[in-house]
C-alpha cells in the first residue's frame, strides 16, 4: 500500500520507481482521490486505489485481489 502524501518524494514518484524496477502490486491508499489523481495512479502502475476514509473490510478485499494469484486465460484451439 502507498499512500500519495508521503514526506520525502510524491507517491506518484514512487509508484514509477516500484514499477520500474519490481514486479510488486501496488494500493494506492490516499485521501487525495480527484479523479486526475486516480487515472494518473493507474497509468503509472498502481494496480488499484482507494481513497480514506475506507471501510476495513474493502480495504481487506482489495489486498486479497491484488496479492492473489493470477492464471492467464487458456486459448480456445483455433483461434
Amino acid at each position: 500500500m502507498l499512500d500519495l502524501t508521503c514526506r520525502r518524494r510524491t507517491g506518484l514518484s514512487i509508484v514509477r520507481w516500484i514499477k520500474q524496477r519490481l514486479t510488486v502490486p501496488i494500493i494506492m491508499l490516499t485521501a487525495t482521490a480527484s479523479p486526475i489523481d486516480r487515472v494518473v495512479g493507474l497509468e503509472l502502475g498502481a494496480d488499484d486505489y482507494l481513497a480514506k476514509p475506507c471501510e476495513l473490510r474493502e480495504l481487506l478485499a482489495r489486498i486479497r485481489w491484488v496479492a492473489a494469484p493470477r492464471v492467464a486465460p487458456r486459448r480456445r484451439q483455433g483461434t
